[in-house]
């Protein structure tokens, strides 16, 4: 069954915050939805070859054909991503390459739909909705809301955190930290970011049933 809301994480950690992030986004906008992570999947980057010119159809065999039907069967899309060395993480990048397949032959076929954003970091989710933001500019997706939270990276669940001077820990924390002391960042700790999911569900909810 499609579904008026879609939402679709690009973080490789099944079940960590950024598809928490989404699952509240879509659950506080009380409307028929779903949820596509693309971990485990298959997605490659556009070959440029062309191909999908003449009907907007990519010719790249992989997981991207199935989840392009409910992407144009949502009125809004949900897209989630973490923030990896400052930027969006590659799996999402990827991802977003093959809407090229969608601007052909005069066509923008997801022009119009809305766009929200759920940016996930350690300290600066702001890139990743940056990213997100100029990629929904360039295809015509309506950006209507953004909420952001502070995810806990693979630091956190590493043996070496509180000694590794490269990690993200003794920079947040200092040298004298010990593991016990080690605040990993969640979304219920964030009281900020569940008022905004509510007000971005709210936004959603509105959207879809003007």
């Amino acid at each position: 069954m499609m579904v008026d809301v879609l939402g679709i994480s690009g973080s490789p950690r099944v079940g960590q915050t950024t598809d928490q992030l989404i699952y509240n986004i879509l659950r506080a906008s009380h409307c028929q939805h779903e949820f596509i992570s693309l971990a485990n999947k298959k997605i490659l980057s556009c070959s440029s070859c062309l191909k999908c010119k003449n009907d907007n159809i990519c010719k790249i065999s992989d997981d991207w054909k199935p989840i392009t039907e409910h992407i144009l069967a949502a009125k809004v899309i949900v897209l989630g991503a973490p923030n990896y060395f400052g930027r969006m993480n590659a799996l999402t990048h990827v991802f977003l390459e093959r809407f090229y397949s969608f601007q052909h032959m005069g066509k923008m076929i997801v022009k119009g739909k809305y766009g929200v954003i759920a940016a996930v970091a350690g300290d600066n989710p702001e890139a990743v909705e940056k990213d997100i933001k100029s990629f929904f500019e360039e295809i015509g997706i309506i950006h209507i809301g953004t909420v952001k939270a502070f995810g806990d990276s693979n630091c956190y669940s590493c043996k070496y955190a509180t000694k590794c001077r490269s990690g993200e820990i003794l920079k947040k924390y200092g040298l004298k930290i010990s593991a016990d002391k080690v605040m990993i960042p969640c979304i219920e700790k964030q009281p900020e970011v569940l008022e905004k999911v509510r007000e971005i569900g709210k936004i959603i909810h509105e959207a879809i049933n003007v």
